[in-house]
């Protein structure tokens, strides 16, 4: 069992890291919370307190200084850290973790931008992975069962050879939206707004999926609702290594009416889809349609969406040495900058092809 940490208190600990942490006890366990205000540290290990039901955890914050971050990564009980600030926050949250000899799992996407991904991981390959310092990104698209089970039954031919494919991606983001509600989302300094931050999820959900890497996109940009800007809505022309083409929609100012996420994969003798599955208001899984070659029926498969415990549940089995050398490649920092890659290259497209 290891010891982590926490740092970031935005809605995203509350609702998915902690749940995560609270099946993952005989792995490891929470001791610790940094957040730039106490009010906002405190709150959070209250929250947490209930959640693990655990005793209080110690908090961390800015000021005053006697409990800082510094103080926090000092600590010889703790560790590894798990990282979930604002975008162009966390890269110096890595490198001082890192620095402090503390294992890290950083929230998707890698950084906000190309150039500062590679720094972070060049300065990881170079200075931290030889002391044996684990940093995983923690994109739960990457470990969604039910793109895992895409992956699987393209390779095992279900449908046989990939001719193309369509990815559909269409949520209505309002002012309302808890996620809206924070500043650093609302007012973007980082490229491309929510499609960047939401965007990267559904690159890894279409890279895993795809028997064959995309290498070159077209892609064209709009905005329908100002308060999202720079804009809220791709679509995107993409051709596969393989010469597979498909097409890949994303926005978050479609019409409240119209709610999507399907990926469908077509081959040559059959076809599958992924799509979101909803309980109530929220959604609950992915089912996964393979209508084979052959087959009147298609088969049709619900698989529940835990990529988020998944996900940090392989970063606490690499800390102790127990995940698969396929599992830290999907965790990744050089998959999750493909993500990032791919998405600026989109919003940079303008219509014309870009190589990826």
């Amino acid at each position: 069992m290891l010891t982590a940490s926490s740092a970031g208190s935005s809605t995203w600990p509350k609702e998915a890291h902690l749940p995560a942490l609270a099946n993952l006890k005989p792995l490891g366990t929470l001791q610790a919370i940094y957040s730039r205000s106490q009010k906002s540290a405190a709150a959070l290990a209250e929250t947490a307190a209930v959640q693990l039901n655990s005793e209080p955890l110690e908090v961390y914050f800015d000021s005053p200084d006697d409990q800082s971050l510094d103080k926090l990564l000092s600590r010889s009980d703790i560790d590894a850290v798990i990282i979930a600030v604002p975008i162009n926050s966390q890269p110096d949250l890595i490198r001082r973790a890192w620095a402090a000899g503390k294992h890290v799992a950083s929230e998707k996407p890698v950084a906000g931008d190309l150039e500062t991904a590679s720094e972070l991981i060049k300065l990881y390959r170079q200075q931290y992975e030889p002391q044996g310092l684990k940093w995983h990104i923690l994109e739960n698209f990457a470990h969604e069962p039910a793109y895992l089970a895409a992956r699987d039954g393209v390779a095992k031919g279900e449908i046989g050879k990939l001719t193309f494919f369509s990815y559909s991606v269409c949520f209505h983001v309002d002012t309302a939206n808890r996620f809206y509600q924070t500043e650093w989302r609302n007012k973007p300094t980082h490229a491309g707004g929510f499609l960047l931050d939401g965007g990267v999820h559904h690159s890894a959900a279409l890279h895993l999926a795809l028997p064959s890497p995309p290498v070159s996109v077209s892609a064209l940009t709009s905005l329908n609702n100002e308060y999202l800007a720079p804009s809220d809505t791709l679509h995107a022309l993409i051709t596969c290594e393989d010469g597979s083409v498909g097409t890949f929609q994303l926005s978050f100012g479609s019409s409240p009416t119209f709610v999507q996420e399907e990926l469908r994969l077509v081959g040559s003798t059959g076809h599958l889809s992924v799509s979101a599955a909803t309980a109530g208001a929220r959604q609950a899984g992915f089912a996964v349609s393979v209508h084979a070659g052959g087959s009147d029926k298609p088969k049709e498969t619900f698989y529940e969406s835990n990529g988020v415990e998944l996900a940090i549940r392989c970063f606490l089995k690499a800390v102790l040495g127990e995940a698969t050398e396929e599992e830290e490649q999907r965790a990744g920092a050089e998959r999750a900058r493909r993500d990032v890659e791919f998405v600026l290259k989109c919003l940079g497209s303008e219509g014309k092809p870009v190589k990826l």
